[in-house]
């Protein structure tokens, strides 16, 4: 992470001062929060994927059960 903030460390004009850390404090939450959306994006594409799968198997299923005759269609 704070190699990310690199270029606020040293725009910075001395490491000590109040503003530096408070730029860089800034830096880390920024970069904290583009992970957390990222995950939760991955997260959702996840759900999503999981869903059409679930959807897939369900349509193969009933089809596979609407061409046997004699055979209940499942429900999903």
């Amino acid at each position: 992470m704070q190699m990310l903030c690199a270029r606020l460390i040293k725009a910075a004009p001395l490491p000590s001062t109040r503003c530096c850390r408070w730029k860089i404090k800034l830096c880390l939450k920024s970069v904290e929060r583009r992970r957390r959306r990222r995950e939760r994006e991955r997260e959702r594409e996840r759900e999503r994927e999981r869903e059409t799968m679930k959807r897939t198997a369900c349509l193969h299923l009933s089809w596979e059960t609407k061409s046997r005759r004699g055979k209940k269609i499942r429900e999903c």
